[in-house]
């Protein structure tokens, strides 16, 4: 038994690195799985595809919020046929096109038109 232990430890894994690792996972399912919990968390937080300013009461945005950056940094978009991509809203292609011109927020709701759209001949 105490063979083992020459490595220089128990063979433990650290719950600090454990908590980052599944805050990331998580924070990662929070962009783009359609379960329960990311729907209702995304629907709290996100207004027009992006994060609220104010605080919210919920211990997992409280873990996830501090990821986002890291999340948004590693992570590319594959456009496919582009029909679940916004053109104006989303971050597609740099900073949301929205953001870039300025345009109001009471036009956001209207801005429907996917990068489909712009797509020829695949």
């Amino acid at each position: 038994m105490l063979q083992n232990l020459q490595g220089g430890g128990l063979g433990l894994r650290s719950l600090r690195n454990l908590n980052k690792d599944s805050n990331l996972k998580n924070c990662w399912d929070f962009y783009n799985e359609d379960s329960i919990w990311a729907t209702l968390l995304r629907a709290r937080v996100l207004r027009h595809a992006r994060i609220i300013s104010n605080n919210i009461c919920s211990s997992i945005w409280s873990g996830l919020k501090g990821k986002v950056p890291t999340v948004k940094n590693n992570s590319i978009w594959l456009i496919g046929n582009g029909k679940e991509i916004n053109f104006c809203l989303d971050e597609w292609c740099g900073p949301p096109l929205n953001s870039i011109y300025n345009i109001p927020q009471i036009y956001l709701k209207n801005l429907h038109v996917t990068v489909s759209c712009f797509i020829a001949n695949n």
